[in-house]
C-alpha cells in the first residue's frame, strides 16, 4: 500500500538532501518494463553519486533521516547500491 500524499511530500523533501550530498537523479519512472523474470517494480528512481561511499553517507546522514522516515511510512521500498562506470 502506498500513501500517495506521503510520497509527494517525500519527493519535495528528498531533493535538497540529494543535491547537498552531491547526488543526481538520472531517471525516475513507474513505467519499468520487465523483460525477464517476475519482478514487478512500482516506481524506480536511479540516483548517481560520485562514489559508493557518498551514497552510503547520504543514506545515513542526519539531514536525510527525517525524509527517510517519510518514505518508510508512505511506501514499501528497497534501496540498492550498484557500483559502475
Amino acid at each position: 500500500m502506498i500513501d500517495q500524499a506521503g510520497m509527494v511530500e517525500y519527493g519535495k523533501l528528498v531533493y535538497p538532501t540529494l543535491i547537498a550530498a552531491g547526488g543526481k537523479i538520472l531517471a525516475a519512472s513507474s513505467q519499468a518494463e520487465v523483460l525477464e523474470g517476475d519482478w514487478q517494480p512500482g516506481v524506480i528512481v536511479l540516483i548517481e553519486f560520485a562514489t559508493a561511499e557518498s551514497a552510503r553517507l547520504w543514506l545515513n546522514s542526519p539531514a536525510y533521516q527525517p525524509t527517510r522516515q517519510v518514505r518508510f511510512q508512505s511506501a514499501r521500498s528497497s534501496f540498492i547500491l550498484l557500483e559502475g562506470e
